[in-house]
């Protein structure tokens, strides 16, 4: 445990956000460093300039497949100044997921110890582009490689394994008036206004059902864009949508009920599947380790809605995050995480 703490702190204090590519870089580098240390043979896929880090007992070839990332959200620059407080380590990336990459790489360590690594019955692949959707970093890899079930360590808590989450739909609505002077809007038509009554009919399909903890679709209007200025009628105004919806809906029906009840025009910009529950005796085997552990859903997404597709099973399991992944206050329960670390140990078989 000591290790992993102090491997989290060194994967902290790397600014790696998308906006600073020279410590994505260089983050990418530790970490293979840390590989080539341990005798681990690994291979790099280099994706638009997305780099995942991906090793397997056999050429692209495992049973089990831990999955993490280290690219980290926005942060200033005192939150890449890894520290230990009451049982916590703070930190941007402490949570989500560099201690998922220490970890990960600690296993893999004390597996070598023991076995030759063809013998190994799992694999680890670390991807830089969670945080902005995955597309060049898990989607990509997951299909060039073979597993029978997946743990992302990137989410959840040592009693919530999460088998199944939403999937996401981001769609634009654009609506197109005529300009005209404001002082006469009776010769022009208002395309913001146009919008809002499309939108009001769009909310009308979205219900919150609190009693079935929103486990249902469900609609953000995430921003509205129209007019340049107050004395001109707008001819043009647009919202962009956030759905996320579940496996018991379909996202073709979705857009098809939408675009059939507005005025305006629906452009899909993208449709990303579920992470769907499956059964998996590896998860049962799981779940008779993990101490209280139960199987539950999330509203968000992960770079685990890329298995399925795949043909892969698997869920998203992690330490506690207290609710302060992406916030200005990050941290990580260590204490949780030992439980994670242990509960893998005897998953992998190395306890």
């Amino acid at each position: 445990m000591e290790e992993i703490v102090e491997l989290t702190k060194s994967l902290v204090s790397f600014k790696s956000m998308h906006s600073n590519r020279t410590d994505i870089a260089a983050c990418r580098d530790f970490i293979i460093d840390y590989l080539k240390s341990i005798g681990a043979e690994h291979e790099v896929f280099s994706i638009n300039g997305t780099d995942s880090i991906l090793v397997t007992p056999r050429h692209r070839e495992t049973e089990i497949l831990l999955m993490t990332h280290y690219d980290v959200v926005a942060a200033l620059d005192e939150q890449f100044i890894p520290k230990e407080e009451d049982g916590y380590l703070i930190g941007r990336g402490a949570l989500d997921d560099k201690y998922g990459v220490a970890m990960s790489l600690v296993l893999l360590k004390e597996a070598l110890q023991k076995h030759e690594q063809s013998e190994l019955t799992f694999g680890i692949l670390m991807t830089g582009d969670e945080e902005k959707g995955g597309f060049d970093g898990a989607k990509h890899v997951l299909s060039k490689l073979k597993a029978e079930f997946c743990i992302a360590i990137d989410g959840g808590s040592p009693t919530e394994i999460i088998t199944k989450s939403k999937g996401l739909i981001k769609a634009k609505l654009i609506c197109r008036g005529k300009s005209g002077h404001g002082s006469r809007p009776w010769l022009g038509i208002n395309a913001i206004e146009l919008l809002m009554d499309d939108l009001q009919k769009v909310r009308s399909l979205f219900v919150l059902d609190a009693n079935k903890e929103h486990w249902h679709k469900t609609l953000n209007i995430g921003s509205v864009i129209g007019g340049v200025s107050f004395n001109q009628v707008p001819d043009y105004a647009e919202a962009i949508l956030d759905i996320r919806y579940t496996q018991d809906e379909n996202p073709n029906e979705i857009c098809k009920e939408i675009q059939d009840l507005v005025g305006g025009v629906l452009e899909i910009q993208l449709k990303e599947p579920v992470l769907e529950e499956q059964p998996s005796e590896h998860l049962e085997r799981l779940l008779k380790i993990v101490p209280n552990a139960k199987t539950t859903g999330e509203h968000g997404s992960s770079d685990a809605r890329f298995l399925k597709v795949n043909n892969i099973k698997g869920i998203v399991w992690g330490a506690d995050d207290g609710m302060t992944m992406h916030g200005p206050h990050e941290r990580l329960d260590i204490k949780s995480m030992n439980i994670i670390y242990e509960s893998l140990r005897k998953f992998l078989g190395l306890a």
